[in-house]
């Protein structure tokens, strides 16, 4: 539970960071919104995960799939490398999470 919550932790900074980066440089609000808010919710998501709540790997397995496809548009459409590596970091997360909630739900018997 510690490498997965550090994990979150790790992402959810990037995030946030990122999104103020973003704004910074390319004045870009829709980047500042939907990375902080995501950001945030996966900094405060990391409590429940903590806690061992199965809620919370899927709050984060959304998340992180919906700013791989984010990303990715992104990186379709500016050729940017900085959307690449954040389309990489955001689908290392979405599959840790699918590995994690599959560990902690379980074979079904």
């Amino acid at each position: 539970m510690k490498t997965t919550s550090f994990l979150s932790f790790l992402y959810g900074i990037i995030l946030t960071i990122g999104g103020m980066m973003a704004y910074t440089y390319q004045n870009s609000f829709s980047s500042l919104f939907i990375e902080v808010t995501s950001g945030i919710i996966v900094l405060i998501n990391i409590y429940y995960m903590i806690q061992n709540k199965i809620f919370s790997f899927y709050i984060v397995l959304a998340i992180s799939g919906l700013l791989t496809i984010y990303y990715g548009y992104n990186f379709y459409q500016t050729n940017d490398f900085f959307q690449v590596v954040m389309s990489g970091i955001s689908f290392f997360i979405a599959i840790y999470q699918i590995i994690k909630i599959f560990n902690l739900a379980g074979p079904e018997e």
